[in-house]
């Protein structure tokens, strides 16, 4: 049986099984399972919810970005100020470093983007710098 006809086979059956009893369920899974070969838990997910959806989504999944662009250029030129010291050496001084880069006009934050770089731990300053000191 082709995959398009075990999904339509599913869709006709899907209306049946969720309006089923119990007893009404099992006879509906029976014959979907005999007729497509699938696994049974697997069949029963197909009835309950219809195919996964594939791509076309959009969008990124996981968690929302944090650290933007800016905030990485601006932790990037900080670093090398800083001599690429270590996230746990650069946290605590990171505001009056930023503070020194700005006066001295190598550095000009958006007030967000500046609050960012702030609220950025030591741990997450290492993460991203190793995605920095690659593109250099």
């Amino acid at each position: 049986m082709r995959r398009a006809s075990e999904q339509d086979l599913a869709e006709e059956l899907r209306a049946r099984y969720l309006k089923a009893n119990r007893k009404g369920k099992g006879s509906l899974l029976d014959e979907f399972v005999r007729t497509t070969d699938y696994h049974r838990k697997y069949a029963m997910v197909q009835l309950r919810h219809g195919p996964a959806k594939r791509g076309g989504g959009g969008g990124r999944g996981g968690h929302p970005v944090v650290y933007g662009p800016a905030v990485l250029s601006a932790l990037g030129i900080a670093a090398k100020a800083g001599g690429w010291i270590c996230g746990k050496r650069l946290d605590p001084f990171m505001a009056e470093l930023v503070d020194a880069l700005e006066r001295e006009g190598a550095l000009e934050l958006r007030q967000e983007v500046r609050e960012a770089l702030l609220a950025m731990g030591a741990a997450t300053i290492d993460r991203r710098l190793a995605t920095v000191k690659a593109r250099e």
